[in-house]
């Protein structure tokens, strides 16, 4: 994700969620879960994002606590891969939407009431 292109998007997301990259991380969760269907780790969205797993997890245990992830069990003990399961698609749908810059071409703000009449 490009910097320049991310920082509408980032500044929404803090004014929404208190954490500039609480909507870049939940936008990729989607991704990486294929819309929800397979199990992903802090590291696969990590890398998908750019950031350091260290501001990711952060992010990924708030979405778990809210019930929009489920962490699943780990396979091999406490040191082995952490993998979450989206529980909320329609959630981390809402929250990656709420985060984005609106067009342009959309009546937002003063002009949008302005123009019910």
């Amino acid at each position: 994700m490009s910097a320049a292109n991310g920082e509408p998007r980032r500044g929404r997301s803090a004014a929404l969620f208190n954490n500039r990259h609480f909507a870049d991380v939940a936008a990729v969760a989607l991704e990486v879960s294929k819309d929800c269907t397979a199990t992903f780790t802090t590291r696969m969205v990590a890398s998908s994002t750019g950031l350091a797993d260290s501001v990711v997890r952060p992010v990924l245990h708030r979405l778990v606590d809210a019930d929009v992830l489920s962490k699943l069990p780990r396979a091999g003990g406490g040191r082995s891969a952490q993998y979450y399961q989206v529980l909320e698609g329609t959630a981390l749908e809402t929250i990656r939407d709420l985060a984005r810059p609106a067009d342009a071409d959309e009546p937002t703000g003063a002009s949008a009431r302005g123009s019910r009449g």
